[in-house]
């Protein structure tokens, strides 16, 4: 663990070109000019810890560096800095954690960018390429199943609305009509496929008509 204790004072370009020349006078030769480029990053956690870490860049090297003040009465500045050289870095990835579980092993790091990564193109993969590969979409895998169509849904809705009539769910009956609409909300949001659809029509009739009265001849339902 490094200590670094510094004083760090900021000064004019008049008071820099007094401090050069005074170096050339003393007979101190000019080697080279280094520019840094400093990035820090922070957030709830580093905050309250007093820290924060910091991408230095200094020509072709790239230094990470967390760093943490320590309380001193004194004037000069102390801290604790760890410092690990990146190689070869083209960019550099911030990933927004939740700050009281901010820490990420390498595993971690690797899957979170490896998936951000393979949804930014639909022609990507993660696994082993085969000729049933699909393109890449949003939302849950169904293979060979497909999202059940309006037709389908309205099926399922009046089909469950007829069962309960006739069981005198609807009670009392001005009542009707909300409680109707927040079954086809509650049913809507599951995104069923038709196979789904299929399912939850041939519980409905099982249910209505009695243990083993539900399948209608030839497999349909009501």
């Amino acid at each position: 663990m490094a200590v670094e204790i510094e004083k760090k004072f900021r000064i004019t370009d008049e008071e820099r070109k007094e401090i050069l020349q005074g170096l050339e006078e003393f007979g101190a030769e000019f080697v080279r000019e280094d520019l840094e480029e400093n990035t820090l990053f922070s957030n709830d956690d580093l905050f309250e810890r007093n820290a924060l870490v910091r991408i230095r860049r200094i020509a072709a090297k790239t230094i990470l560096t967390f760093k943490q003040r320590i309380a001193s009465s004194s004037d000069a500045k102390q801290q604790t800095e760890y410092e690990s050289e990146v190689a070869n870095a083209d960019a550099f990835i911030m990933i927004p954690v939740n700050s009281r579980f901010a820490s990420l092993n390498l595993a971690q790091a690797v899957l979170l960018i490896g998936y951000e990564w393979m949804r930014g193109d639909p022609g990507r993969s993660l696994g082993r390429v085969t000729t049933f590969e699909k393109p890449l979409s949003e939302g849950l895998y169904m293979g060979r199943d497909r999202p059940a169509t309006k037709e389908e849904l309205i099926g399922l809705f009046e089909h469950l609305e007829r069962e309960l009539e006739a069981s005198g769910f609807f009670n009392p009956a001005h009542r009707k009509a909300v409680v109707a609409q927040n079954l086809r909300t509650l049913l809507t949001r599951l995104n069923a496929t038709d196979q789904e659809v299929r399912t939850l029509r041939g519980i409905v009739a099982t249910l209505a008509q009695g243990k083993g009265g539900g399948r209608k001849r030839g497999g349909e339902v009501p």
